[in-house]
């Protein structure tokens, strides 16, 4: 498809998160329009960035455009110590036992042979750094980046990712601006992949109800992180894409 046949022409949204309309900052390769497609071998060179303050105007997705920007996440890396304590003070904590998705290792006699395919499976998948740290619940080495925090419960047994996605989810009914978008997924950061607190993306700038200074202020003081929120790169949908036909 030819990229002249569609006029990218940048959005008049505005919102403080977001550069001044006439700006033209210098980008980086994995920031640029393109219709050439990356691939996962250019995901360790597309980490290595600075997340942005205000983002570039190019990076807002046009409704109807079939060239699709990356999506970028506003927000903070994750203060994971903080989550556990607040998972203690909410009552949150969510076991492994307590997961639906995961079952205990001495209840499968009555399983036939698919299932217990798929119990091993889900515990013992280490197809990622993250989903080895989610599902290692009997290793006892303490995970390269791991948070004091986080490796203590993850040794107490929780679900560690579930229990502070359930934080966030609770954390935002007391922000209620921040309720509907507030995610806790990975940023595609300096070759890693860390937990963000994620206010909203570039997908939802056209919406009239973003949080506005005062609902960061306040989520920032609750959830423990400091300076102003940034714009990351998703961890999995970090490339430019076709509309419709992801790569």
């Amino acid at each position: 498809m030819s990229a002249c046949k569609h006029q990218y022409l940048i959005p008049n949204v505005q919102h403080s998160s977001l550069d001044p309309p006439g700006v033209r900052p210098q980008l980086t390769f994995q920031f640029k329009p393109t219709w050439l497609p990356l691939t996962r071998k250019d995901a360790s060179a597309a980490s290595e960035y600075e997340p942005y303050v205000t983002l570039p105007r190019i990076l807002i997705p046009i409704l109807g455009h079939p060239l699709r920007p990356p999506r970028m996440r506003y927000g903070w890396i994750a203060n994971e110590d903080v989550l556990v304590e607040l998972a203690k003070e909410f009552d949150c904590i969510v076991m492994y036992n307590d997961c639906p998705y995961f079952l205990d290792d001495g209840d499968d006699e009555d399983l036939d042979e698919e299932e217990r395919n798929v119990t091993v499976t889900r515990v013992y998948d280490t197809s990622s750094p993250e989903q080895a740290i989610l599902t290692a619940r009997y290793n006892p080495d303490k995970f390269p980046h791991e948070s004091e925090g986080r490796y203590a419960a993850r040794l107490a047994g929780w679900d560690v990712l579930r229990t502070m996605q359930r934080v966030v989810e609770l954390v935002g009914e007391e922000v209620p601006a921040t309720q509907d978008r507030l995610a806790l997924p990975g940023a595609l950061f300096h070759n890693r992949a860390p937990s963000m607190v994620s206010v909203f993306t570039n997908y939802d700038l056209t919406s009239d109800r973003l949080p506005d200074a005062d609902d960061l202020d306040k989520l920032a003081r609750r959830l423990g992180v400091q300076g102003k929120p940034r714009w990351f790169l998703d961890s999995i949908h970090w490339r430019w894409h076709d509309n419709g036909q992801p790569y």
